[in-house]
Protein backbone atom coordinates (compact mmCIF):
# COMPACT_ATOMS: atom_id res chain seq x y z
CA UNK A 1 0.00 0.00 0.00
CA UNK A 2 1.28 3.48 -0.48
CA UNK A 3 0.98 5.50 2.32
CA UNK A 4 2.53 8.70 0.22
CA UNK A 5 -0.11 11.61 0.20
CA UNK A 6 -2.73 9.36 0.75
CA UNK A 7 -4.78 7.28 -2.02
CA UNK A 8 -4.66 10.02 -4.33
CA UNK A 9 -1.09 10.81 -5.05
CA UNK A 10 -1.13 10.75 -9.06
CA UNK A 11 -4.06 13.08 -9.07
CA UNK A 12 -2.05 15.50 -6.36
CA UNK A 13 0.96 15.20 -8.91
CA UNK A 14 -1.36 15.91 -11.93
CA UNK A 15 -3.88 18.06 -11.07
CA UNK A 16 -2.83 20.44 -8.06
CA UNK A 17 0.84 20.21 -6.91
CA UNK A 18 4.38 18.78 -8.56
CA UNK A 19 6.75 17.08 -6.87
CA UNK A 20 9.73 19.10 -5.69
CA UNK A 21 12.91 18.54 -8.03
CA UNK A 22 15.38 16.34 -7.05
CA UNK A 23 18.03 17.94 -4.92
CA UNK A 24 20.28 18.30 -1.36
CA UNK A 25 17.03 19.53 1.11
CA UNK A 26 18.28 20.58 4.54
CA UNK A 27 17.03 19.16 8.04
CA UNK A 28 17.47 21.93 10.91
CA UNK A 29 17.68 20.56 14.46
CA UNK A 30 19.94 20.52 17.59
CA UNK A 31 23.36 18.97 18.04
CA UNK A 32 21.22 16.31 20.61
CA UNK A 33 19.33 15.26 17.71
CA UNK A 34 22.18 15.03 15.20
CA UNK A 35 24.10 12.90 17.18
CA UNK A 36 20.63 10.51 17.63
CA UNK A 37 20.32 10.79 13.98
CA UNK A 38 23.92 9.32 12.95
CA UNK A 39 24.06 7.05 15.29
CA UNK A 40 20.63 5.05 14.72
CA UNK A 41 20.98 5.98 10.71
CA UNK A 42 17.22 6.93 11.01
CA UNK A 43 15.11 9.98 10.74
CA UNK A 44 11.87 10.82 12.83
CA UNK A 45 8.70 12.01 11.14
CA UNK A 46 6.23 13.76 13.53
CA UNK A 47 2.59 13.66 13.80
CA UNK A 48 1.74 16.87 12.11
CA UNK A 49 -0.47 18.12 15.02
CA UNK A 50 2.46 18.11 17.30
CA UNK A 51 4.69 20.23 15.66
CA UNK A 52 6.00 23.77 16.77
CA UNK A 53 3.42 25.59 15.08
CA UNK A 54 0.56 26.26 16.64
CA UNK A 55 -1.60 26.88 13.75
CA UNK A 56 -0.29 23.83 11.98
CA UNK A 57 -3.54 22.31 9.45
CA UNK A 58 -6.02 24.62 11.06
CA UNK A 59 -4.85 27.22 8.43
CA UNK A 60 -5.43 24.78 5.72
CA UNK A 61 -8.16 23.40 7.40
CA UNK A 62 -10.18 27.01 6.99
CA UNK A 63 -9.23 27.43 3.32
CA UNK A 64 -10.28 24.18 2.12
CA UNK A 65 -13.44 24.68 4.48
CA UNK A 66 -14.63 27.90 2.47
CA UNK A 67 -14.00 26.37 -1.11
CA UNK A 68 -15.83 22.89 0.00
CA UNK A 69 -19.07 25.33 1.42
CA UNK A 70 -18.31 27.58 -2.11
CA UNK A 71 -18.98 24.31 -4.32
CA UNK A 72 -21.81 23.56 -2.23
CA UNK A 73 -23.45 26.42 -3.44
CA UNK A 74 -23.26 26.00 -7.07
CA UNK A 75 -23.74 22.12 -6.93
CA UNK A 76 -26.77 19.92 -6.49
CA UNK A 77 -24.54 17.41 -4.37
CA UNK A 78 -24.66 18.03 -0.43
CA UNK A 79 -20.91 16.14 -0.30
CA UNK A 80 -18.59 19.35 -0.94
CA UNK A 81 -21.01 20.65 2.10
CA UNK A 82 -20.83 17.65 4.55
CA UNK A 83 -17.13 18.36 3.72
CA UNK A 84 -17.18 21.79 4.86
CA UNK A 85 -19.13 21.02 7.85
CA UNK A 86 -16.66 18.53 9.18
CA UNK A 87 -13.95 20.23 8.56
CA UNK A 88 -15.32 23.33 10.82
CA UNK A 89 -15.72 21.41 13.48
CA UNK A 90 -12.70 19.43 13.43
CA UNK A 91 -10.07 22.06 12.60
CA UNK A 92 -7.41 18.93 11.01
CA UNK A 93 -7.93 16.97 14.69
CA UNK A 94 -8.64 13.56 12.94
CA UNK A 95 -5.75 14.07 10.07
CA UNK A 96 -3.22 11.59 11.05
CA UNK A 97 -0.31 13.06 9.04
CA UNK A 98 3.26 12.57 10.19
CA UNK A 99 5.64 14.85 8.51
CA UNK A 100 9.67 15.17 7.85
CA UNK A 101 10.42 18.82 6.97
CA UNK A 102 13.46 20.30 5.27
CA UNK A 103 14.49 23.89 3.45
CA UNK A 104 15.72 24.46 0.84
CA UNK A 105 18.66 26.73 2.18
CA UNK A 106 20.91 25.59 4.84
CA UNK A 107 22.47 28.73 6.39
CA UNK A 108 18.71 30.56 7.44
CA UNK A 109 18.70 32.92 10.81
CA UNK A 110 15.34 32.26 11.65
CA UNK A 111 15.38 28.70 11.73
CA UNK A 112 18.80 28.60 13.58
CA UNK A 113 16.73 30.60 16.04
CA UNK A 114 13.91 28.17 15.87
CA UNK A 115 15.46 24.74 16.16
CA UNK A 116 18.80 25.81 17.39
CA UNK A 117 18.42 28.39 20.12
CA UNK A 118 21.95 26.92 21.75
CA UNK A 119 23.90 25.28 19.50
CA UNK A 120 22.52 23.16 16.01
CA UNK A 121 23.36 21.84 12.62
CA UNK A 122 21.41 21.95 9.23
CA UNK A 123 21.93 18.18 8.02
CA UNK A 124 22.03 18.27 3.72
CA UNK A 125 20.16 15.15 2.31
CA UNK A 126 20.15 14.14 -1.04
CA UNK A 127 17.10 13.19 -2.61
CA UNK A 128 17.29 12.14 -6.14
CA UNK A 129 17.81 8.92 -8.02
CA UNK A 130 20.68 7.95 -5.41
CA UNK A 131 18.04 7.47 -2.61
CA UNK A 132 14.64 6.61 -4.21
CA UNK A 133 12.61 4.95 -1.20
CA UNK A 134 12.22 5.15 2.15
CA UNK A 135 11.15 2.09 4.59
CA UNK A 136 9.90 2.21 8.36
CA UNK A 137 12.45 1.28 10.09
CA UNK A 138 10.66 -1.22 12.80
CA UNK A 139 8.84 -3.36 9.92
CA UNK A 140 10.46 -6.50 9.81
CA UNK A 141 12.90 -7.00 7.03
CA UNK A 142 11.36 -9.79 4.93
CA UNK A 143 8.29 -7.54 5.01
CA UNK A 144 9.91 -4.40 3.99
CA UNK A 145 8.13 -2.54 1.16
CA UNK A 146 9.60 0.53 -0.19
CA UNK A 147 7.69 3.89 -0.30
CA UNK A 148 8.70 6.25 -3.22
CA UNK A 149 10.10 9.61 -1.66
CA UNK A 150 8.25 12.71 -3.06
CA UNK A 151 8.60 15.93 -1.41
CA UNK A 152 6.38 18.85 -1.40
CA UNK A 153 6.54 22.33 -1.46
CA UNK A 154 4.94 24.19 1.22
CA UNK A 155 2.21 26.88 0.11
CA UNK A 156 2.64 29.92 2.16
CA UNK A 157 -0.28 31.79 2.17
CA UNK A 158 -1.19 35.40 3.06
CA UNK A 159 -4.21 37.33 3.13
CA UNK A 160 -3.49 39.95 1.18
CA UNK A 161 -5.38 40.77 -2.39
CA UNK A 162 -4.48 38.59 -5.33
CA UNK A 163 -2.68 41.72 -6.52
CA UNK A 164 -0.30 42.30 -3.65
CA UNK A 165 3.13 40.90 -3.82
CA UNK A 166 3.97 40.62 -0.08
CA UNK A 167 6.67 37.77 0.34
CA UNK A 168 7.41 37.69 -3.22
CA UNK A 169 7.17 34.32 -5.35
CA UNK A 170 7.54 32.65 -2.29
CA UNK A 171 4.16 33.68 -1.04
CA UNK A 172 0.36 32.91 -2.78
CA UNK A 173 -2.93 35.05 -1.75
CA UNK A 174 -5.48 33.26 -0.05
CA UNK A 175 -7.53 34.24 -3.22
CA UNK A 176 -4.95 33.12 -5.51
CA UNK A 177 -5.57 29.40 -3.67
CA UNK A 178 -8.52 29.35 -2.98
CA UNK A 179 -9.33 29.70 -7.22
CA UNK A 180 -6.93 27.42 -8.13
CA UNK A 181 -8.08 24.64 -5.32
CA UNK A 182 -12.07 25.42 -6.01
CA UNK A 183 -11.49 24.21 -9.88
CA UNK A 184 -9.29 21.39 -8.88
CA UNK A 185 -11.62 20.04 -6.32
CA UNK A 186 -15.06 21.26 -8.49
CA UNK A 187 -13.77 18.75 -10.88
CA UNK A 188 -13.32 16.10 -8.80
CA UNK A 189 -16.67 16.24 -7.32
CA UNK A 190 -17.97 15.62 -10.16
CA UNK A 191 -16.22 12.46 -10.68
CA UNK A 192 -14.62 10.79 -7.54
CA UNK A 193 -16.99 9.62 -4.51
CA UNK A 194 -17.06 10.92 -1.83
CA UNK A 195 -14.22 9.50 0.40
CA UNK A 196 -11.64 10.03 -2.74
CA UNK A 197 -12.88 13.67 -2.56
CA UNK A 198 -11.86 13.62 1.51
CA UNK A 199 -8.75 11.71 0.71
CA UNK A 200 -8.07 14.34 -1.56
CA UNK A 201 -8.57 17.64 0.78
CA UNK A 202 -6.56 15.61 3.78
CA UNK A 203 -3.66 15.79 1.24
CA UNK A 204 -3.55 19.42 0.34
CA UNK A 205 -3.99 20.32 3.95
CA UNK A 206 -0.85 19.66 5.55
CA UNK A 207 1.08 21.66 2.80
CA UNK A 208 -0.58 25.02 3.56
CA UNK A 209 0.99 27.39 6.08
CA UNK A 210 1.11 31.05 7.16
CA UNK A 211 3.03 33.29 5.04
CA UNK A 212 5.09 34.59 7.97
CA UNK A 213 6.94 31.53 7.52
CA UNK A 214 8.12 32.03 3.81
CA UNK A 215 11.65 32.50 4.66
CA UNK A 216 12.42 28.78 5.01
CA UNK A 217 11.28 27.79 1.69
CA UNK A 218 9.76 24.48 3.05
CA UNK A 219 9.69 21.06 1.41
CA UNK A 220 8.05 18.00 2.97
CA UNK A 221 7.73 14.54 3.27
CA UNK A 222 4.13 12.99 3.97
CA UNK A 223 3.31 9.77 5.25
CA UNK A 224 -0.59 9.34 5.88
CA UNK A 225 -2.47 7.09 7.95
CA UNK A 226 -4.97 6.87 5.80
CA UNK A 227 -7.39 4.23 7.69
CA UNK A 228 -7.36 6.68 10.55
CA UNK A 229 -9.39 8.85 8.53
CA UNK A 230 -12.09 6.52 7.26
CA UNK A 231 -13.77 6.08 10.32
CA UNK A 232 -11.63 3.37 11.46
CA UNK A 233 -13.61 1.18 9.28
CA UNK A 234 -10.33 -0.97 8.74
CA UNK A 235 -7.03 -1.43 11.05
CA UNK A 236 -4.72 1.92 11.45
CA UNK A 237 -2.14 0.33 8.84
CA UNK A 238 0.51 2.88 10.10
CA UNK A 239 -0.32 2.47 14.01
CA UNK A 240 2.00 -0.64 14.47
CA UNK A 241 4.98 1.97 13.81
CA UNK A 242 3.98 4.43 15.86
CA UNK A 243 5.77 5.23 19.02
CA UNK A 244 5.87 8.12 21.40
CA UNK A 245 8.74 10.58 22.87
CA UNK A 246 7.90 12.63 26.07
CA UNK A 247 8.67 16.69 25.59
CA UNK A 248 7.04 19.27 28.00
CA UNK A 249 4.65 16.76 29.61
CA UNK A 250 2.90 15.63 25.73
CA UNK A 251 3.51 12.24 24.58
CA UNK A 252 4.26 13.17 20.62
CA UNK A 253 3.75 10.93 18.49
CA UNK A 254 6.64 9.99 16.07
CA UNK A 255 7.10 7.57 13.09
CA UNK A 256 10.74 5.97 12.37
CA UNK A 257 12.10 5.97 8.83
CA UNK A 258 15.27 4.65 7.03
CA UNK A 259 16.53 5.25 3.34
CA UNK A 260 17.52 3.04 0.72
CA UNK A 261 16.81 1.21 -2.60
CA UNK A 262 13.96 -0.46 -3.73
CA UNK A 263 14.91 -3.68 -1.12
CA UNK A 264 12.30 -5.75 -3.64
CA UNK A 265 14.80 -4.97 -6.62
CA UNK A 266 17.91 -7.30 -5.37
CA UNK A 267 21.10 -4.81 -4.66
CA UNK A 268 24.24 -6.75 -4.31
CA UNK A 269 25.05 -10.68 -3.21
CA UNK A 270 27.74 -11.62 -1.50
CA UNK A 271 29.25 -12.44 -5.06
CA UNK A 272 28.36 -9.51 -6.83
CA UNK A 273 28.92 -5.17 -5.47
CA UNK A 274 27.21 -3.07 -7.40
CA UNK A 275 28.37 0.41 -8.32
CA UNK A 276 26.75 3.27 -9.39
CA UNK A 277 28.67 5.86 -11.16
CA UNK A 278 27.49 9.36 -11.43
CA UNK A 279 29.80 12.74 -13.18
CA UNK A 280 33.04 10.48 -14.02
CA UNK A 281 34.82 11.09 -16.78
CA UNK A 282 35.22 8.11 -18.88
CA UNK A 283 39.36 8.15 -18.20
CA UNK A 284 38.31 7.87 -14.64
CA UNK A 285 35.27 5.03 -15.04
CA UNK A 286 38.14 2.97 -16.97
CA UNK A 287 40.95 3.60 -14.34
CA UNK A 288 38.24 2.64 -11.31
CA UNK A 289 37.22 -0.75 -13.23
CA UNK A 290 40.68 -1.65 -14.23
CA UNK A 291 41.73 -1.22 -10.38
CA UNK A 292 38.84 -3.77 -8.95
CA UNK A 293 39.99 -6.15 -11.52
CA UNK A 294 42.10 -7.99 -9.45
CA UNK A 295 39.56 -8.01 -6.15
CA UNK A 296 37.81 -11.23 -5.28
CA UNK A 297 34.16 -10.06 -6.12
CA UNK A 298 32.32 -8.96 -9.31
CA UNK A 299 31.20 -5.52 -9.52
CA UNK A 300 28.63 -4.30 -11.70
CA UNK A 301 28.65 -0.94 -12.71
CA UNK A 302 25.66 1.55 -13.38
CA UNK A 303 26.09 4.63 -15.05
CA UNK A 304 23.49 6.87 -13.91
CA UNK A 305 21.77 9.77 -16.06
CA UNK A 306 21.48 12.96 -15.63
CA UNK A 307 24.30 16.08 -14.94
CA UNK A 308 26.03 15.43 -12.30
CA UNK A 309 29.74 17.24 -13.78
CA UNK A 310 29.32 19.25 -10.07
CA UNK A 311 28.84 16.51 -7.94
CA UNK A 312 30.74 13.85 -9.06
CA UNK A 313 30.39 10.67 -7.29
CA UNK A 314 30.58 6.75 -6.61
CA UNK A 315 27.37 4.91 -4.80
CA UNK A 316 28.59 1.56 -3.74
CA UNK A 317 25.19 -0.77 -3.34
CA UNK A 318 22.84 -1.99 -0.21
CA UNK A 319 24.96 -5.29 1.41
CA UNK A 320 25.44 -6.60 4.32
CA UNK A 321 27.22 -4.19 6.56
CA UNK A 322 30.81 -5.75 7.05
CA UNK A 323 31.11 -6.15 3.06
CA UNK A 324 29.87 -2.51 1.81
CA UNK A 325 32.44 -1.45 4.64
CA UNK A 326 35.35 -3.59 2.74
CA UNK A 327 33.93 -1.64 -0.65
CA UNK A 328 34.42 1.32 0.90
CA UNK A 329 37.74 0.55 2.06
CA UNK A 330 38.79 -0.60 -1.57
CA UNK A 331 37.23 2.12 -3.43
CA UNK A 332 38.56 5.16 -0.85
CA UNK A 333 41.84 3.97 -1.31
CA UNK A 334 41.73 4.51 -5.29
CA UNK A 335 40.57 7.72 -4.62
CA UNK A 336 42.87 8.93 -1.42
CA UNK A 337 45.89 7.68 -4.12
CA UNK A 338 44.35 9.47 -6.45
CA UNK A 339 45.30 12.81 -4.47
CA UNK A 340 48.97 13.00 -4.92
CA UNK A 341 48.53 12.35 -8.57
CA UNK A 342 49.79 15.14 -10.78
CA UNK A 343 46.68 14.53 -13.28
CA UNK A 344 43.92 13.77 -10.96
CA UNK A 345 40.68 11.74 -12.18
CA UNK A 346 38.78 11.39 -9.69
CA UNK A 347 38.71 15.31 -8.37
CA UNK A 348 35.96 16.30 -5.95
CA UNK A 349 34.26 12.35 -6.42
CA UNK A 350 32.04 11.70 -3.40
CA UNK A 351 32.02 8.28 -2.11
CA UNK A 352 28.76 6.77 -0.71
CA UNK A 353 26.72 3.81 0.17
CA UNK A 354 23.20 2.73 -0.35
CA UNK A 355 21.19 1.54 2.37
CA UNK A 356 21.79 4.53 5.11
CA UNK A 357 20.36 8.03 5.37
CA UNK A 358 21.92 10.39 2.78
CA UNK A 359 23.63 12.98 4.47
CA UNK A 360 26.06 14.88 2.10
CA UNK A 361 26.57 17.76 4.70
CA UNK A 362 26.39 19.13 7.49
CA UNK A 363 26.56 22.80 8.90
CA UNK A 364 26.81 23.75 12.29
CA UNK A 365 24.65 27.05 13.73
CA UNK A 366 26.55 29.91 15.00
CA UNK A 367 27.62 29.32 18.63
CA UNK A 368 29.98 30.10 21.34
CA UNK A 369 31.85 26.86 20.95
CA UNK A 370 31.70 26.30 16.76
CA UNK A 371 35.37 25.11 15.94
CA UNK A 372 34.88 22.45 18.79
CA UNK A 373 31.49 21.21 17.39
CA UNK A 374 32.92 21.09 13.64
CA UNK A 375 35.34 19.44 14.37
CA UNK A 376 33.86 16.74 16.33
CA UNK A 377 31.38 15.90 14.13
CA UNK A 378 34.36 15.77 11.16
CA UNK A 379 36.45 13.40 14.05
CA UNK A 380 33.02 11.51 14.64
CA UNK A 381 32.11 11.10 10.09
CA UNK A 382 35.81 9.95 9.59
CA UNK A 383 36.66 7.53 12.43
CA UNK A 384 33.18 6.30 13.62
CA UNK A 385 30.85 5.61 10.57
CA UNK A 386 32.61 4.67 7.25
CA UNK A 387 29.60 5.46 5.40
CA UNK A 388 30.05 9.35 5.98
CA UNK A 389 33.40 9.75 5.69
CA UNK A 390 32.59 11.96 2.53
CA UNK A 391 30.10 14.02 4.56
CA UNK A 392 31.63 17.96 4.19
CA UNK A 393 31.44 19.79 7.82
CA UNK A 394 31.52 23.42 8.38
CA UNK A 395 30.45 26.25 10.57
CA UNK A 396 27.48 28.76 9.50
CA UNK A 397 28.77 32.32 8.22
CA UNK A 398 26.39 33.69 10.31
CA UNK A 399 27.92 35.70 13.15
CA UNK A 400 27.15 34.51 16.39
CA UNK A 401 25.44 36.95 19.45
CA UNK A 402 26.36 36.45 22.44
CA UNK A 403 23.05 36.32 24.60
CA UNK A 404 22.95 38.85 26.86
Amino acid sequence: MNYVSGIPIKRLDLDCKAPAPPGIFYHYTSLDTLWAILESDSMRATQARFSNDSEELKQGTRILAEICKDITQGKGSDAPGIHAEHLWKQEGTDIDCYILCFCEQNDILSQWRGYCRNDGVSIGLAFDQTTPHFFFQDEPAEQQCAHEIRLYKVWYVRENDSGHTSGGESTISREDLANDLRDKLSDIYELADKETCKSFIYSIIPLIKHAGFCEENEVRLLIRNTQTEYGGKAPFPLNRYVKYIDEDGLKRPYITISFGPNYLASSCTDEVRKLKLCGLSREAEQELKQSLENHLFKYEFETLEGDWSNNPQIIIGEMEDSAQKETFESIDRILTADESKENRLFEHVKLWCEGHIPVRSILVSPCENQKEVVESIRHYCTHHKFWLKYVQVDGSKTPYRRPK
